[in-house]
């Protein structure tokens, strides 16, 4: 949550601090004083991404979140596993499905669980399940997601991007596609 205000304290023309404003002052002090071990509740990083779509126009909220994704493959809490990842599997997308679950589970805590559930040449399907209803709830939230996750397109060189493709409320369960060439 820190490294994402940071990134959109970089956004050009006071869109960060738009987004901010939009933010109850305490959630913002809470998110600055926690540490890198403190979790924080999901309904945060909800309520930050909602306050980031009011101040972005489509295009510009996608590339933040999977910019800022990209960003975070070069921080403290997942560079070890993409180094290792691309070391073990080089840079292909297929290969990186079984790594979404495990980098989940180091960013979000009762977020739900990850399976992959069908692997075809330049495609890959997923379903994230278990979510916390308000999660389930929240399309901007399940949208961010996605474009976080076109990251891992980007970081393999391929042209393509990572959707949602569908949402189950009664199930607490979304089903995500990557597509890369």
């Amino acid at each position: 949550m820190k490294s994402m205000l940071a990134a959109a304290g970089r956004l050009p023309g006071g869109r960060g601090e738009a987004a901010r404003a939009l933010v109850r002052p305490a959630l913002l002090e809470q998110i600055e004083q926690a540490s890198g071990v403190d979790w924080l509740p999901i309904e945060s990083n909800l309520v930050v991404t909602r306050a980031l779509h009011e101040v972005l126009a489509p295009a510009a909220f996608h590339l933040f979140f999977r910019d800022h994704l990209l960003e975070s493959f070069q921080g403290p809490l997942l560079k070890t596993m993409v180094d290792a990842a691309v070391r073990i599997f080089g840079i292909d997308p297929a290969s990186w499905a079984r790594w979404v679950p495990k980098g989940w589970a180091l960013v979000f805590k009762d977020g739900g669980a990850w399976t992959v559930a069908r692997v075809e040449p330049g495609h890959v399907t997923f379903r994230l399940e278990g979510l916390p209803g308000a999660c389930i709830r929240d399309r901007v939230w399940l949208s961010s997601v996605a474009s976080s996750l076109s990251a891992i397109v980007e970081l393999a060189k391929a042209k393509g991007g990572f959707d949602l493709t569908d949402v189950d409320p009664v199930a607490g369960r979304a089903s995500f596609a990557m597509r890369w060439s």
